[in-house]
């Protein structure tokens, strides 16, 4: 009984103060230096083996639960084989995160649901998913690097530290010049683990002297198809241990489940950003076919849209003058504290104002323009074709630029630049939504020019044929050869209703026309000249077509002759009112003047449908 506590002393002893497991020499010098030479490792095995029930109790009378945690991943991982299926691998997963006692895992999982039903962005789920893993290893503090791949062969990494932007979510800022751990964990995809004097050649020795990190631990988070999302910093101050291997197994055990929460936020957030893009389509769309606003109004809209599109600070867009091969804009430089900057030219007041003109090839903007490619520049002042003279009049610096041409039929027709963008800089995600916007105000700018050019032409056919309708008239000639004809003074069968018009000419219908006219009114209050003027306009008029010509309107007018001359007072007022144009007036005319307007009405009617025409025509004969 004595070799019994002596041994289950030296084996609590051993245990509390071992932290990696040893081989069988060195686990017998360890036993010796606990002055007990009599107890050897093989004893130890082969008493534990033959003592199943003492092993249960000792375990769970001295051993401390994160001791048990910790050998159970160390047994899951070292009973792994490359091997094993996948079923196995995730059997093997799934026991790694059981056995995680750090923290509540279904806490953890429902603070993260929660999270994105207020603040659904990539951002803040990251942010969670760190406080998480930090609390769950005991991290005295963590930093989280998120990635932003503006190449494709380089990482902008920006420091997300305790800041919080009006959002709610944390505010990135820009990378220290000492985040070298951070950015070879970006690099290689894989953990690290490093203690303040470890020697590892591939960092400075005294990397760790000089800050209160006496221990870190960097993990890469990644999307399922290998991207890379962020980097977590964990660290630990001197008083704290070193970070194991199973520090690193609880972190990955987390982000396997955090990451599912990160791919909905990211596909969350894709979805929101198409919603916005089709609200603004439909708006578009609206605007041309409905509200029809000018292009001004238009160029604005668009302008303002891509300025929240990609969150910039401030967007231009110019159109392109084939013509002169330059670029202009009416209005540029949208930002968030105005609606628009608009240039007006003070040297010489007769130029048209609110406009800027340059030559293609000029600037960033004249680049994109000639060459039809997206420019997206980081640091714009490192970049030669960036002209520093607008930044060095108008006092704004200019940081980060995209720049992305407007393409209809293969031709570019604008471009939309954007100019420092409000959290770090434009990245693939900006470029992919403002390529497809692009397209969308490519067919609004077209559509637009279109409708603006129909409008112009509208507006010159309607003035032509204003001009047309009131100065084609009859010559002087024509009058004269009807005076030179004279009206006859009796014309038999004219008031019968089988009288044809074809068996007489053109000419001769508007002598029968003014004949018809004095024989009913009589010249006694209507000058001849004016009757006669007026019937060679009417008869001018005319169109050639099949029907509705001159024959047909003399036709109509000799018929309503025929009615007047054979009816007498038969019709009153009101009743020849529904032929004719003026039927308000005729109310209060009398049966004369009514007679006198139902026989103009009847030839001018079919020359024009325009009411106001037919008006002023019947008012000039009439004697008032």
């Amino acid at each position: 009984m004595d070799i019994i506590t002596r041994f289950a002393s030296s084996f609590a002893g051993l245990w509390r103060n071992r932290r990696r497991p040893q081989n069988e020499d060195a686990f017998n010098n360890r036993i010796q230096s606990n002055h007990d030479p009599e107890i050897t490792a093989h004893q130890v095995k082969k008493y534990l083996q033959a003592n199943p029930d003492f092993l249960d109790g000792f375990v769970m009378d001295e051993i401390q639960l994160e001791q048990l945690e910790r050998w159970m991943i160390r047994k899951t991982q070292r009973t792994r084989k490359v091997t094993q299926t996948e079923k196995n691998g995730r059997k093997t997963s799934l026991s790694r995160w059981k056995f995680c006692v750090h923290a509540d895992k279904r806490q953890m999982l429902q603070d993260l649901i929660h999270s994105l039903q207020l603040r659904p962005t990539k951002m803040h789920v990251l942010w969670e998913l760190a406080n998480c893993i930090c609390s769950a290893v005991n991290a005295d503090g963590f930093r989280l690097y998120l990635t932003d791949a503006t190449e494709a062969e380089s990482l902008h990494l920006c420091l997300s530290n305790s800041f919080i932007d009006e959002n709610g979510d944390p505010k990135p800022l820009q990378i220290k010049s000492d985040a070298v751990l951070p950015n070879y964990v970006a690099k290689v995809r894989e953990n690290l683990r490093l203690s303040r004097g470890d020697v590892d050649h591939r960092f400075p020795r005294d990397l760790l002297d000089r800050s209160e990190m006496a221990h870190v631990m960097c993990q890469p988070i990644v999307y399922p198809d290998g991207s890379l999302v962020a980097v977590l910093e964990l660290w630990r101050r001197d008083c704290g241990a070193p970070f194991y291997e199973e520090d690193e197994e609880i972190g990955c055990s987390y982000l396997v489940w955090g990451g599912i929460a990160i791919h909905y936020a990211h596909l969350n957030l894709v979805g929101l950003k198409q919603r916005k893009l089709n609200d603004f389509l439909l708006a578009v769309v609206k605007s041309i076919f409905q509200d029809m606003v000018s292009m001004e109004m238009l160029v604005s809209k668009i302008m303002n849209f891509a300025q929240r599109l990609v969150d910039a600070d401030r967007a231009s867009l110019f159109l392109v003058d084939s013509k002169s091969k330059e670029l202009y804009a009416t209005i540029f430089d949208v930002g968030c504290d105005s609606k628009a900057t608009k240039t007006e030219n003070e040297t010489d007041p007769s130029k048209a104002p609110n406009e800027i003109r340059f030559p293609l090839g000029t600037g960033i903007a004249g680049q994109v323009a000639l060459t039809g490619e997206v420019l997206n520049i980081v640091d714009a002042y490192a970049d030669p074709r960036f002209n520093r003279s607008i930044d060095q009049l108008t006092g704004y610096k200019t940081e980060s630029i995209l720049c992305m041409p407007i393409f209809i039929r293969g031709s570019v027709i604008g471009v939309v630049q954007m100019v420092n963008k409000r959290t770090g800089c434009f990245n693939k995600e900006d470029e992919e939504a403002f390529e497809m916007f692009a397209v969308y105000c490519g067919l609004a700018l077209h559509h637009a020019k279109l409708y603006d050019k129909i409008r112009r032409s509208e507006q010159k056919y309607r003035v032509a044929l204003e001009v047309l309708s009131y100065h084609n008239t009859c010559t002087d000639a024509e009058v004269e050869q009807c005076l030179e004809v004279g009206i006859p003074q009796k014309i038999p069968g004219v008031d019968s209703y089988d009288f044809s018009p074809f068996d007489i000419d053109d000419h001769q219908k508007a002598l029968y026309s003014v004949f018809m006219f004095k024989d009913l009114f009589g010249l006694g209050r209507f000058d001849q000249n004016s009757i006669i003027r007026f019937t060679l306009t009417v008869k001018k008029n005319y169109r050639r077509v099949p029907y509705h010509n001159w024959t047909h309107g003399f036709s109509v007018a000799n018929t309503m002759y025929s009615i007047i001359k054979n009816c007498g007072a038969v019709f009153r007022p009101n009743e020849v009112s529904k032929r004719i144009v003026l039927h308000k007036q005729m109310k209060i005319m009398k049966t004369s003047k009514s007679k006198l307007l139902l026989l103009l009405s009847s030839p001018i009617n079919d020359t024009t449908y325009d009411p106001f025409t037919t008006s002023h025509s019947m008012s000039y004969m009439i004697q008032r």
